[in-house]
């Protein structure tokens, strides 16, 4: 039997509900960019990245883990027997800010940057030389893959979190085990556990 006609614009009417619902209960959680911006995430990949001249060893394992070559290296040796990366330059107009790199780094050396703005007009300009690349006021690592780096940064204000200023406490993780059967039922506290594959 067919349903009954609805009236016409019941549905219109639902919608405009819901929309005042959530206008007048929740939060305003909007802010005027630019002129005030949201934390983003710890472990953000940003639109740069970051050398600490100190740490590397000119080894060029980041530029090997790199599948565009967007990472040029020119070494030497030094009197110690060690050698310096004298051009270390990094193409951020074709990278795709995977990551590769820094995962590849023996000492973390190469970290992700927290940048999420470095429009330019020309594309000459992406291509930064060792002395942009090196930490400063305004090029800061992010937490990726550096946890050392993770706990000191300020916890996000993006949605993911329903708007709240600091990331909740993770919820405890599930024992790993298979899924019960349906219609099986818990085993009782302190009852042995039945042996499988064993005769």
């Amino acid at each position: 039997m067919a349903d009954a006609k609805k009236p016409l614009g019941q549905g219109i009417l639902k919608g405009l509900a819901l929309t005042l619902k959530h206008f007048l209960a929740r939060p305003i959680i909007t802010v005027q960019y630019p002129e005030q911006t949201l934390v983003h995430s710890r472990r953000l990949r940003g639109c740069d990245l970051v050398w600490d001249p100190e740490r590397c060893t000119a080894c060029c394992t980041c530029a090997k883990s790199c599948p565009q070559g967007n990472i040029r290296i020119e070494t030497r040796l030094r009197p110690d027997n060690t050698r310096e990366a004298v051009v270390f330059e990094i193409d951020h107009g074709r990278t795709m800010f995977c990551g590769l790199c820094v995962e590849s780094c023996p000492f973390d050396a190469i970290h992700m940057g927290k940048a999420s703005e470095r429009a330019t007009y020309s594309r000459e300009s992406l291509v930064l030389p060792k002395e942009k690349l090196t930490i400063s006021p305004e090029r800061q690592p992010s937490g990726y893959f550096r946890p050392q780096f993770e706990a000191e940064l300020p916890p996000q204000t993006l949605l993911v979190y329903g708007g709240r200023a600091s990331e909740g406490p993770a919820a405890p993780a599930a024992p790993a085990g298979p899924p019960a059967p349906a219609g099986a039922t818990p085993p009782a506290a302190g009852a042995p556990k039945e042996k499988v594959g064993v005769k």
